[in-house]
């Protein structure tokens, strides 16, 4: 009993227990990361998980429904937009044979929680099950002495707009909920495993591209939860492929009841999208109230942006999708670092070695081409960057091709730096 009480302990703290195998020698933690055309930012989650001594590979659907996942300590399931057939019968009997009779660990982030643009049943409803995504950053800590909390901030805002929310099983354990008190982090054993539910997605910056590092909260997150998982006594190392009987009608018994009722699909058929609240939590404010934002038109949907609207659209109160990619393209097009970057890509096809030969891939004279790859290789790099990275109105509009073209004959970069600086204080004096 004393023994129990203390291995219950180091659990709940979620200190890492190394794992023996059945030689006896201590092995790392391996965690499988699987693959569709709809995962995001695998090989940013790697890079982290090698970063911390944690060995991760791929695996696919085809390799779940063959068993070959018991090789892992933990399963990663991430992103999932519109991939609704990811993971068929077989493999799903293989992940719940994996969780309840072999003791492993089971990550599902975003779409892969559940019935939200998903087509496949759920796979542990008794943990929880995302029903509907929501179009919100705002993320509140409700059990901020479990493991998987640890070191996160009681409230924060996701880079990404949105997240999954869901229902809470019978096993299932609220970690945090949004700011419409949604659950949107649940945890749970099943059997002798383990798994958590995570609706923001891992990975992504705040423009929806995978980003290196990992947003600070999401790498805790990811990491914290595979320390919990791994933290388990019952992680039983067996490589048989085989399913349990008990496990095969568990699942077949659920798909069927639900393919005949349809009853657990939940308030989601692809359309309505939940909005998040934008009330003071605790009578203090929200980051909404403190983070400026504003709101543009997205795939027929209304997205939430952070930061100052552009001042070019103040005026216009609902930003639909067109005049959105009008104003991208001006930005592009007004900006000539952009544009002598884009010319200079070109050249990376070893096939191109002329300007002439440039000039016809890109439509314009073989004298723009040469004009444009000029001003940027002969612009310091800071310079570059820092225009290249611009998207104040202001900036670009003062910064044109002509008012750049004299620095690059000055003859040292400190002299170019130096005047861009003057001229970057008179673009912030005349505004």
């Amino acid at each position: 009993m004393k023994r129990m009480k203390q291995l219950r302990q180091i659990a709940e703290r979620g200190i890492f227990i190394c794992l023996l195998s059945w030689t006896g020698e201590a092995s790392a933690v391996k965690v499988g990361l699987f693959k569709d055309g709809r995962s995001v930012a695998l090989d940013e989650i790697a890079r982290t998980l090698n970063a911390k001594g944690i060995e991760a590979e791929i695996f696919t659907k085809a390799d779940a429904a063959k068993g070959n996942i018991f090789r892992y300590d933990v399963l990663y399931f991430g992103g999932g937009w519109t991939s609704y057939d990811w993971l068929d019968l077989a493999g799903r009997m293989q992940v719940v044979e994996f969780v309840e009779n072999r003791g492993g660990g089971v990550i599902f982030s975003m779409f892969r929680c559940g019935w939200s643009r998903s087509g496949i049943r759920p796979i542990f409803p008794e943990v929880a099950e995302a029903y509907n995504k929501a179009n919100g950053p705002g993320i509140v800590v409700v059990d901020t002495n479990h493991p998987i909390a640890r070191n996160l901030p009681e409230k924060f805002m996701t880079p990404y707009f949105d997240h999954t929310v869901m229902r809470l099983g019978a096993e299932g354990k609220i970690l945090a909920v949004d700011n419409n008190n949604d659950i949107t982090i649940a945890c749970g054993a099943v059997g002798k495993g383990r798994v958590v539910f995570i609706g923001p997605w891992i990975g992504l910056d705040k423009e929806g591209k995978p980003s290196y590092p990992l947003p600070s909260n999401d790498a805790k997150l990811l990491l914290n939860s595979i320390d919990w998982l791994t933290a388990n006594p019952c992680r039983q190392a067996d490589g048989s492929h085989e399913v349990a009987e008990k496990v095969k009608l568990k699942v077949l018994r659920r798909d069927m009841v639900l393919n005949w009722t349809h009853n657990a699909r939940g308030t989601s058929f692809y359309v309505g999208i939940l909005t998040a609240a934008m009330y003071a939590l605790e009578e203090k404010k929200t980051a909404w109230e403190i983070t400026p934002y504003y709101t543009r038109c997205y795939s027929k949907h209304r997205v939430f942006m952070r930061g100052p609207k552009p001042a070019e659209l103040a005026d216009i109160a609902r930003i639909t999708a067109r005049q959105w990619r009008q104003y991208e393209t001006r930005l592009k097009l007004s900006n000539p670092v952009l544009t002598g970057l884009r010319f200079l890509q070109v050249f990376e096809n070893k096939s191109v070695r002329t300007y002439a030969q440039a000039a016809e891939i890109l439509g314009v004279s073989r004298e723009r081409v040469y004009q444009m790859t000029a001003l940027v290789t002969k612009l310091p790099a800071e310079i570059r960057d820092f225009l290249a990275g611009a998207n104040d109105h202001a900036v670009l509009q003062h910064f044109t091709e002509r008012r750049l073209r004299p620095l690059t004959i000055m003859p040292t970069d400190e002299e170019k730096i130096e005047r861009f600086r003057e001229m970057l204080a008179e673009v912030e004096y005349s505004a």
